[in-house]
């Protein structure tokens, strides 16, 4: 294949280089900036950030790169080897032939002017055109899965991704290290990729549910419009749109969220949902009132999906940190709301919002009024924008419940989950589980994900055990295949919302342990303190229950009575876990990752009754958040029974007796004065 079998109107290397050429000065004048215009304010506005670059655009040069599975910097080699896996982590390989690297380099070149950085790219692309050959498209759609969802240089997400995250920096930002050979050579290898995202792809995603068809369209939709000279370009944009417009009505839903309920992929599919708008929009075309629709409403789920303290919740595959704020940044040139920024700027604080914008060049390049933007940005006041959000958020779809006391940061807030059977490989085996945050701290949390390698980690991350749920004869609620695949599940849902004055709750229930059938109630009260209900409830009454509580805490002691435990963490919010007598509980290691490939200790209780004696059971945990330096409160023994009806509860905090009633028809909670 060469340049003349992929072009529309066939003309000579030398032609088609000074046509791709005028094209580029065109954009880059309707866009109002040259490269070397923005590079020149870039540097005068950041000169600290412009400074990393360059440091981590010289480790690029020599080869040293910090991929998924390598605990630090590693040299890939130089060229790179594209095929090679030393840390047995097959997001290694994904993330080297990703490229992403590439845009460090470049952006050091165009902020530099050092040839050095350029070279480095100009000299990888070809090596990896070279020694990287296209598999084509069989008919046989068995052998399409084999080779694209294979882990290799030509893995189908992998390709999408470059063509709209890594390639596109040759032509837009590299084009004068180009000659009509080279480029005629690159782009009969970006006409490979588009084949292979247009034949192959739809075969891999028929129903158009994955995050994954999104970024692989998104790729396809990016070189069609950057060579619009291909003789498949027409055709491509229209069945990229398309193909877009169905992952956005197949993947968000009308509550705001994402499929999978994951809220670090989320935050990554309104980044690639938007930016279509952008390319599209740049090119005369537009997405339909429902695509830009779904992409707006999702903002809320990010913003609710979003700790106090200024990270995402690490629901599944999700790591604690700014993802929704890189996220919502990435909206900026598709929708323009200042508005969602500053909440952000609330929530993380300025200089955390101020600090994902300085990091990422590749979106200083993407938006055309820059100017305005940091303006704006310097002008904020850190008291979020005048946005008027609700602090509950239900996800009825992904039967997801999202509770807090305020939006500052010392709120305290939950996130709920019972949904089963579960969308895709990144979620976790966590029924009924929860995240917890108060006073500026994450107090019960969800651990994370760690990594994707098929080990002994990424199954213990996944594992209810590591969450805060209940299991039953200590075994999962379902099986786990493999780090991507779970085995048959029984239904689990979101029951109810039950809101009053002094509390507002959610139940949920799940069948995967039939006979045994767990339901439970989690109340926020008094917008101070938690309380969990479960009820468990079999024809069978030879069962045995674990409840499973996860701490963010190395400094954790149980009480007396070995009923819960208590953090003690000088100088921070603590957190005291108190429950029902029928309980006797036992502190365990654990860990929390806040970022791929990274973790560290915490502590986990697991609180048993091996009391086989009754079909129906009730526990009940009070979970009591206090403020850096004071003290925690303190707790009675807990009451908790239940029958047919109603499960029934009683407790004292701090001398003042509460009793609960959990029926059909909601919550009810009385409270005697002292």
């Amino acid at each position: 294949m060469n340049l003349q079998d992929v072009l529309t109107t066939p003309v000579s290397k030398e032609q088609f280089y000074e046509q791709v050429k005028r094209r580029l000065a065109d954009i880059d004048r309707k866009r109002g900036w040259t490269n070397e215009e923005r590079a020149a304010y870039i540097r005068a506005e950041f000169p600290q950030e412009v400074e990393q670059l360059v440091q981590s655009a010289n480790e690029a040069v020599q080869g040293n790169l910090h991929l998924p599975g390598s605990p630090n910097r590693h040299f890939v080699g130089n060229p790179p080897d594209w095929f090679a896996d030393p840390f047995f982590d097959a997001e290694y390989v994904v993330g080297l032939n990703r490229m992403g690297h590439w845009n460090t380099l470049a952006k050091a070149y165009l902020l530099t002017g050092d040839r050095r950085y350029a070279e480095k790219v100009i000299q990888e692309a070809f090596h990896w055109i070279a020694v990287c050959p296209y598999p084509g498209v069989p008919e046989d759609e068995a052998e399409v899965f084999r080779i694209y969802r294979g882990i290799h240089p030509w893995n189908a997400l992998s390709s999408g991704i470059r063509m709209f995250a890594s390639w596109p920096t040759i032509v837009e930002h590299l084009f004068e290290f180009l000659t009509p050979d080279s480029l005629a050579e690159l782009v009969v290898s970006i006409y490979k990729h588009g084949e292979l995202l247009a034949k192959a792809c739809p075969i891999l995603h028929p129903k158009a549910v994955s995050n994954h068809y999104i970024m692989e369209n998104t790729g396809l939709l990016y070189l069609s419009f950057l060579f619009p000279e291909l003789r498949s370009s027409q055709a491509w944009i229209k069945q990229a749109m398309h193909e877009l417009e169905r992952c956005a009505a197949a993947q968000m839903t009308n509550s705001g969220g994402h499929i999978e309920g994951n809220p670090s992929y989320h935050s990554g599919c309104l980044s690639w949902l938007s930016l279509p708008i952008v390319i599209a929009g740049r090119h005369g075309l537009s997405f339909s009132d429902d695509y830009t629709k779904r992409v707006a409403a999702a903002v809320e789920y990010a913003i609710h999906a979003f700790r106090p303290t200024g990270t995402i919740v690490p629901w599944g595959d999700s790591d604690a940190n700014l993802a929704a704020v890189y996220g919502v940044l990435d909206t900026y040139p598709a929708f323009g709301r200042l508005e969602w920024i500053e909440l952000f700027a609330k929530l993380a604080g300025k200089e955390q919002v101020w600090g994902a914008l300085r990091g990422n060049f590749g979106l200083m390049w993407q938006i055309d009024e820059l100017e305005p933007l940091l303006a704006a940005m310097k002008a904020m006041d850190g008291q979020g924008g005048g946005i008027d959000l609700p602090m509950t958020n239900r996800q009825y779809e992904l039967h997801q419940f999202m509770m807090r006391t305020s939006w500052e940061r010392e709120a305290l807030s939950v996130f709920f989950t019972c949904r089963t059977p579960v969308e895709g490989g990144h979620s976790h085996q966590d029924p009924t589980g929860f995240d917890f945050t108060a006073y500026g701290r994450p107090l019960v949390v969800d651990p994370g994900r760690f990594c994707y390698r098929e080990d002994e980690d990424r199954r213990l991350f996944k594992s209810a055990t590591w969450h805060n749920t209940l299991t039953i004869n200590h075994r999962e609620p379902y099986d786990l295949i493999s780090s991507w695949r779970y085995g048959p599940q029984k239904p689990g849902v979101i029951e109810a919302v039950y809101e009053a004055d002094d509390f507002t709750a959610v139940a949920g229930m799940h069948r995967n342990y039939e006979p045994v059938i767990h339901r439970r109630l989690l109340a926020m009260i008094e917008q101070r303190f938690l309380l969990v209900l479960d009820s468990v409830a079999s024809d069978d009454p030879v069962y045995s229950v674990q409840l499973y509580y996860h701490f963010d805490s190395l400094r954790v002691e149980m009480n007396r009575s070995r009923t819960g435990a208590s953090t003690t963490d000088e100088g921070q919010a603590n957190v005291l876990v108190h429950t029902s007598g029928n309980l006797v509980g036992e502190l365990l290691a654990g860990k929390v990752s806040d970022h791929l490939d990274q973790s560290r200790p915490s502590t986990r209780m697991c609180l048993r009754d091996y009391s086989r004696e009754h079909e129906r059971r009730a526990y009940a945990t009070l979970i009591v958040p206090s403020r850096p330096g004071a003290s925690l409160p303190e707790t009675g023994e807990i009451a908790v029974t239940a029958d047919a009806d109603a499960v029934r509860c009683s407790f004292r905090l701090d001398g003042v007796p509460y009793q609960a009633v959990w029926q059909d028809g909601g919550l009810t909670l009385t409270k005697s004065p002292v």
